[in-house]
């Protein structure tokens, strides 16, 4: 695992954490600069480790085994051991930033800088760029710095420029969300 190596006790104060997640006793607290902290005990304990310079932004565990790491540069990371061990998997032309991942059931989605987004259909065994008209306004691209899936159908993406984006059929058409402020 030519990524993994120690931190040490003055390299605390310098860590910037930038999601946490658990699933039962197991938690998962990842950061920049390829920090992954990990118990399995609700926190009494935890296990800390740097995994080269890669920029973590966001975990989502399936369960207690199974999940996904997303990190700049278009890098995405998968464990089945509960994050003993996380693989690299291959996301064919995407070096953009990956900000925000979640899932429901068997279907992911993945969203990131300049417009990009990633679709499951198989609990994240394989992705596809997702290739949509957003209704932008006279701007080439934005940034989506988080999505959640609702239900088996609807996307929401949370963007850059006070964008938001509403997808009723898993990303086939976009609306870009009208909203009031009150």
């Amino acid at each position: 695992e030519p990524y993994r190596s120690k931190i040490t006790k003055s390299d605390y104060r310098k860590l910037t954490f930038t999601d946490i997640q658990f699933v039962r006793k197991a938690g998962w607290i990842i950061g920049l600069d390829g920090v992954i902290l990990s118990t399995q005990n609700k926190g009494k304990n935890w296990f800390i480790e740097k995994w080269g310079s890669f920029s973590f932004r966001d975990i989502y565990m399936i369960n207690q085994k199974k999940g996904y790491l997303i990190a700049d540069n278009g890098f995405l990371f998968k464990t089945d051991d509960g994050g003993i061990k996380w693989k690299i998997v291959s996301l064919k032309n995407i070096r953009n930033h990956l900000k925000s991942i979640d899932f429901n059931k068997k279907f992911g989605v993945i969203a990131g800088s300049e417009n990009t987004l990633l679709l499951s259909t198989d609990q994240g065994e394989s992705w596809n760029k997702v290739n949509a008209e957003f209704p932008l306004n006279n701007e080439n691209f934005i940034d989506f710095n988080d999505v959640q899936l609702l239900g088996e159908n609807q996307i929401w993406i949370a963007g850059d420029k006070g964008n938001i984006f509403f997808s009723p059929d898993m990303g086939k058409n976009w609306k870009r969300y009208q909203y009031t402020l009150h």
